[in-house]
């Protein structure tokens, strides 16, 4: 090899080792840039936090798969709506009274202000929560998890009203359990959600929630409704009809609303006799 050649090479080599450190430097460089970018989200993110009133023991925490899956069934824009509020006159309480958490309970805030965090948070004092969340922007669209009960919430704003949509998850035991109370299961979790639902709709009409945790529970495609088992004695197709259960309150999805019925029973099965 000649002394020009050699020069050359052992330039071009010199050249390459130089262009690698600045690589290497570069992506130590963009590593830092994105730490100090975290640090600076997460600081911004914790102050926001720390302004909630009647929020204490914050902290940070990891993204939990099987709620996040079930949040974003819920950002689906064809998910059912659980119930909607006012939003003109907004009233506090009976919109905390739709979130089923207590004082002292912690819940989980996920992507809370935006960003890609999720905080946990214990909450003293319910309705200085809601009243600061609704007073400071937040009603326009946050999640709430309630990890006690497993059940999440998200709330925005619809065209006119404030809409509050409800999921909830069943944990259970693959090897512990059959397909058959796996469904019964979920059939009465759907239940509870259902008396959930109706409980105010039932406070308005004087009608007994007594009464309908005893009744059948029925679901279907669009539907699902509370339903007055017969006392009368099956004698085959002869009494048929009288022998069949009579539908009480229904619960339909209707264009993406979930809405109350009554039916001709609803009075008869379900009126509170005490006023």
């Amino acid at each position: 090899m000649s002394v020009n050649t050699f020069l050359f090479v052992k330039c071009i080599k010199n050249g390459l080792y130089k262009r690698n450190e600045e690589i290497e430097l570069n992506k130590s460089q963009k590593k830092e840039l994105l730490m100090r970018r975290e640090k600076i989200e997460k600081e911004k993110m914790l102050y926001c936090a720390n302004l909630i009133d009647s929020a204490s023991n914050i902290e940070i925490i990891d993204i939990i798969q099987e709620y996040d899956k079930k949040l974003r069934e819920m950002y689906k824009i064809d998910y059912p709506i659980y119930k909607q509020m006012d939003s003109e006159n907004v009233d506090i309480q009976k919109f905390s009274e739709n979130i089923d958490f207590n004082n002292g309970d912690s819940i989980i805030l996920p992507y809370f202000n935006g960003t890609e965090y999720w905080i946990k948070i214990t909450i003293q004092n319910k309705i200085k929560f809601f009243q600061y969340m609704f007073e400071n922007g937040y009603f326009t669209g946050f999640s709430i998890i309630c990890p006690k009960k497993h059940i999440l919430y998200h709330i925005e704003i619809g065209e006119q009203d404030y809409e509050i949509y409800i999921n909830q998850i069943v944990y259970l035991d693959d090897m512990d359990i059959t397909k058959v109370n796996k469904w019964k299961m979920e059939k009465e979790l759907q239940k509870l959600l259902a008396i959930e639902f109706v409980k105010e709709y039932c406070h308005k009409n004087n009608l007994s929630l007594q009464k309908l945790k005893n009744q059948i529970f029925e679901l279907s495609y669009d539907a699902c409704g509370f339903l007055q088992a017969s006392d009368v004695v099956p004698e085959g197709l002869v009494n048929d009809k009288e022998t069949s259960p009579k539908p009480t309150l229904i619960i339909k999805n209707e264009n993406g609303q979930l809405v109350i019925k009554s039916t001709e029973y609803t009075e008869i099965y379900l009126k509170n006799e005490t006023i």
